[in-house]
Formats: C-alpha cells, sequence, structure tokens
C-alpha cells in the first residue's frame, strides 16, 4: 500500500499496538508491515501548482495595476498626446527584447527554442535571424 511517511508512521503505531494488546500476532503484524511502501514527493505536481500560483499572481498584478484610473488616464496621455511616444517606446522595447534575446542565444548556443521566441516578442521590428 502506497502512503505518506506520515501515514506510515500512524500505521506502524497501530500494529505495534494491536500486537501488544494481542489482537495481531507477530507473523501478521510483519506481513502487514512489510505491505506498506513510502510513496514519493510529486515535484512534477508542486511545480505545476506553483507555476499556475505564479500566472494567477501576474494576472492579479496586472488587473491592480489598470484599475488605478489616474494610471490609466497618464498613460493614455502619454500615448495620445505625444506621437513620438508612440513610435519610440515600443521601438525601444522591441530593441531591448531583441538584445537580449541575442544574449541568450550567445550563452546558450545549443538551439533550443526559447532564445527564438525570445527574439520573436520583439514584434515592431523587423524579423532577423535570432540563435542557431
Amino acid at each position: 500500500m502506497n502512503v505518506t511517511r506520515k501515514q506510515q508512521r500512524i500505521i506502524q503505531r497501530a500494529i505495534e499496538q494491536w500486537q501488544q494488546e494481542g489482537i495481531l500476532n507477530s507473523s501478521d503484524g510483519q506481513r502487514l508491515s512489510a505491505s506498506l511502501s513510502v510513496r514519493a514527493f510529486d515535484w512534477q505536481r508542486l511545480s505545476r501548482y506553483a507555476f499556475w500560483t505564479a500566472i494567477a499572481c501576474v494576472l492579479i498584478a496586472l488587473g491592480s495595476l489598470f484599475a488605478d484610473a489616474e494610471l490609466i488616464a497618464a498613460i493614455i496621455n502619454l500615448f495620445s498626446d505625444s506621437a513620438i511616444a508612440r513610435i519610440i517606446l515600443p521601438t525601444l522595447l522591441a530593441i531591448a527584447f531583441y538584445i537580449g534575446g541575442s544574449a541568450v542565444s550567445v550563452a546558450n548556443p545549443s538551439g533550443t527554442t526559447a532564445p527564438r521566441r525570445f527574439c520573436s516578442s520583439a514584434s515592431s521590428v523587423p524579423p532577423l535571424p535570432c540563435g542557431s
């Protein structure tokens, strides 16, 4: 029977107590103890839950960011008053993503797709070869 460590300790104590009380003989107690196996911790499930928790935190942070009316008004004013801001800010962001992606490609030339995804997120610049 697959059990956690805590469950195994509880069951083992119960078996020992039953043996002392004479409810179980020693051979049955040993057979029951031998049938217990401790289940390994499921790290994959923990990482999946941590990932979904992080996604929820990001969504909550974005929601709270855009819930502030003054901040939204400032962002709208920044982009509506200045044509340069509508051009320069996304271009600078795209260049930053491109440079970051190139640095990742140089540091990790194994051909994984993560650097390519990082570079492709820079959508304001024309597509350039990125990585291997």
